[in-house]
């Protein structure tokens, strides 16, 4: 067993996207708050290395944006009886049926699907009452400051 109890799945920079800067701030704010969770890259792993990593941990929190890899993990980890968390980034049942079904069914086994707006979390409270609904916004720890290359930019566009 690892010697921190939650896992965060999940993406970072680059590239640069809402998700992986939630993320991002997401795991800032929890070592600055002195929580024990660990990352896992599922974009920068194997779907097998990322399997046997995740099952170390008692708590995992999920932030997959392909409905069918996050059905996966999150059915295996209940398989294993392990505590699962996720955040579903973007209105539910945006995909097609089949994704939209293996989305609603993954409400349904996590310990707490967490939504990110009030339309999704209607639907969610159907499948699951431990639904709940945050900011997608995770203020940064400091201020963040544009390259000179980047601010020039944005003001000729403007």
């Amino acid at each position: 067993m690892s010697r921190k109890k939650i896992a965060i799945i999940g993406t970072i920079p680059p590239p640069i996207g809402g998700v992986s800067i939630h993320v991002q701030r997401l795991m800032e704010h929890m070592k600055v708050n002195e929580v024990e969770a660990d990352f896992l890259d599922y974009k920068r792993m194997g779907l097998l290395s990322l399997v046997k990593q995740s099952l170390r941990y008692q708590i995992v929190h999920i932030h997959i944006s392909n409905p069918k890899v996050r059905f996966f993990m999150i059915s295996l980890l209940r398989l294993f009886n392990k505590k699962v968390i996720v955040t579903y980034h973007g209105d539910i049942g945006r995909f097609g049926a089949f994704s939209n079904y293996l989305d609603t069914l993954g409400i349904r086994y996590a310990h707490r699907p967490i939504v990110l707006n009030q339309k999704s979390l209607q639907y969610a409270r159907v499948h699951n009452d431990h639904s709940v609904m945050i900011s997608a916004f995770i203020a940064p720890l400091q201020e963040e400051q544009l390259s000179p290359e980047l601010a020039g930019r944005m003001e000729a566009l403007r």
